[in-house]
């Protein structure tokens, strides 16, 4: 290349294709000379030196190009075509002229998994087709520990979620101590099971007998309806816990059995060997269980009702959910004093002892399977200390906090254990094992 480069003088817009190529500056069309370009429309390019603007056009060309303009046309591709065949690769612009890349095109983000990003984990595992971290706008280190906050077991939450804590515990119960075993006997004992959750999926998705024992009536109308729209069998990850086939447009939901008791220490002590024989337990059943017609379970915690002793069941609360009492807990046959000789079978005979926050009952509960012998599974909530002045921790302090409450669960026997269950919340479950070891091992 030469120090001068060569000018177009006509400037009309049709040179533009066959110097495309140029570089553009001060409003002109410059090209190196090396190129051997020509403008095809006025065929003068004049010399003009390296770096001056002074420049000596042809007017007589701009009259030829506007006298033959057919003729510009076919010279235009022409032109365009050698351009093609022998101009060599023009050299890089300088650096201040150098074009930037274009923009890459924003990435799509992989939807957040709302089960990770909420619980923490997510039962698809690698599976998962949605992503298992941060959002991008939580990326920072200080919405990251708000994130893993938001998500930690026992978070501080505004309102615990609840769905899913039945399922949660049962599916423990499964894995820690086995089908076999909580079919065994009289089936498992549900102690202050609500509106009967844990019971209704131990019954139809395990088909494990079960005996719900509660002041209150059952509400499984929501349950069934679950039931016989295959919510319960939905999830693939958690089918291997359903021993039980899917519904049919013919079956039908079972309900769990059900004793309108309070589980209270004086029946504990009555099921003893020492506790006064069946004599004892029959006084002590159907004194709880006239107690229980007496009470509202209302959102204020129980309340004993005024007045007339009969059920009026429509003017309790559930905290649960709302559902209408089942039309068969309505009933009068709800009111009817329970079997004793039935009612002695069924505690005697239990497999397990089952307590998914039984409020008052928690120690009742886990009293009751140490006296039995056999496998139980407590998750403590709330502790009412007034309730329980006499409760101790081995060092002597009062139980005043959950903390407080699970040490002394734990320090019942040394055979019981500690785990964590999936879900928010009052989340640990004190479990007992009889064959367990008492070295603190297993």
């Amino acid at each position: 290349a030469t120090a001068s480069h060569l000018y177009c003088p006509c400037l009309q817009a049709r040179c533009m294709a066959p110097l495309r190529n140029g570089r553009v500056g001060a409003g002109l069309r410059l090209i190196s000379e090396a190129w051997g370009l020509q403008c095809s429309c006025c065929s003068a390019l004049t010399p003009v030196e390296n770096g001056s603007k002074d420049v000596v056009a042809d007017p007589d060309e701009d009259e030829d190009e506007e006298e033959d303009e057919e003729e510009h046309h076919e010279e235009e591709d022409q032109a365009g075509s050698e351009m093609q065949r022998s101009v060599p690769p023009p050299p890089p612009p300088p650096s201040n002229d150098r074009l930037l890349p274009p923009p890459e095109a924003p990435r799509q983000q992989q939807s957040v998994c709302r089960h990770f990003l909420r619980k923490g984990g997510c039962l698809y595992g690698d599976a998962c087709k949605f992503s298992h971290g941060l959002p991008a706008e939580d990326a920072s280190p200080a919405a990251a520990g708000d994130a893993e906050a938001r998500r930690a077991w026992g978070g501080r939450r505004r309102v615990v979620r609840k769905s899913g804590k039945a399922g949660a515990l049962r599916r423990f119960l499964l894995e820690t101590f086995g089908e076999d075993t909580l079919r065994s006997g009289e089936g498992v004992l549900d102690i202050a099971g609500g509106n009967g959750e844990l019971g209704f999926q131990l019954v139809n998705l395990n088909g494990i007998r079960t005996t719900v024992i509660d002041p209150r009536p059952l509400r499984v109308d929501r349950f069934v309806r679950k039931f016989q729209w295959g919510v319960y069998h939905d999830t693939a990850p958690l089918q291997r816990f359903n021993s039980e086939p899917a519904p049919s447009s013919s079956s039908s939901a079972r309900a769990p059995g059900h004793l309108r008791a309070f589980l209270e220490e004086p029946l504990v002590d009555a099921l003893r060997p020492e506790g006064g024989g069946q004599g004892r337990f029959a006084e002590v059943l159907l004194a709880s269980f006239e107690r229980a017609l007496q009470v509202d379970w209302t959102t204020r915690g129980i309340e004993t009702r005024a007045g007339d002793a009969c059920d009026r069941d429509r003017g309790n609360v559930d905290a649960d959910g709302g559902d209408t009492p089942d039309p068969a807990e309505s009933s009068a046959a709800s009111r009817a004093p329970p079997d004793v000789a039935e009612a002695e079978r069924v505690l005697r005979g239990a497999s397990c002892v089952v307590g998914l926050h039984p409020d008052q009952a928690t120690g009742a509960a886990l009293d009751l399977a140490l006296a039995l012998a056999v496998p139980c599974a407590v998750v403590p909530c709330c502790v009412y200390a007034s309730e329980f002045p006499g409760r101790r921790l081995p060092s002597g302090a009062p139980v005043r906090s959950h903390e407080d409450l699970v040490a002394w669960l734990l320090a019942k026997d040394p055979r019981l254990r500690e785990a964590t269950l999936p879900f928010e919340g009052r989340n640990r479950v004190v479990y007992f094992r009889p064959d367990a070891p008492t070295d603190g091992q297993g």
